[in-house]
C-alpha cells in the first residue's frame, strides 16, 4: 500500500478518511499512522486535536507500526506571551497536560475495544512465512 498520509494531502478530506478507516480495518498500521499525524499536525483541514492524535498513535502501536512516545502528545511545553519557556521556582520546565491520565487510560480502552478484532496486517505472502 502506498503512504496514506501523502493521499491525507491530495484529495478531499472525506474520501482520505474512507481509504485510511479501510486500511485500519484490514489491520494496517500506516491508516491510523495518517490519522495520527493528520489530527497532530493540525494541517490540511485537519485542526490539532491531542485526544484523537493520542487515539491513532495507539491504534498505531497496536497494529504493529511504529508508535510516538505519549508524553510527545499528552503534553505541551508552556510558554509565555513573548515565547519564552516557563519554568517553575525550582528552574524546572512546566508543561501544559492536554491529556489526563484519566483519559488516556479510557482512549487506551477505546483502542482495544475497537481493535480486539483486527488482526494486524504485515501483507506478507504464504512464501514469505517460511523466513520468519
Amino acid at each position: 500500500m502506498i503512504d496514506l498520509y501523502y493521499i491525507l494531502n491530495e484529495v478531499d478530506r472525506e474520501k482520505s478518511e474512507q481509504w485510511a478507516n479501510s486500511a485500519i480495518e484490514l489491520g494496517y498500521a500506516k491508516g491510523a499512522r495518517a490519522l495520527y499525524l493528520a489530527h497532530y499536525l493540525g494541517n490540511r483541514g485537519y485542526e490539532f486535536d491531542a485526544k484523537k492524535a493520542y487515539y491513532y498513535n495507539r491504534l498505531t502501536g497496536f497494529l504493529g507500526g511504529e508508535e510516538d512516545k505519549d508524553y510527545e502528545i499528552t503534553h505541551q511545553l508552556m510558554v509565555d506571551e513573548r515565547g519564552q519557556i516557563v519554568k517553575d521556582a525550582d528552574g524546572q520546565i512546566m508543561f501544559d497536560v492536554l491529556i489526563t491520565e484519566q483519559e488516556q487510560a479510557e482512549l487506551n480502552r477505546q483502542v482495544e475495544e475497537f481493535a480486539k478484532d483486527i488482526k494486524p496486517n504485515m501483507f506478507l505472502d504464504e512464501t514469505s512465512k517460511e523466513l520468519f
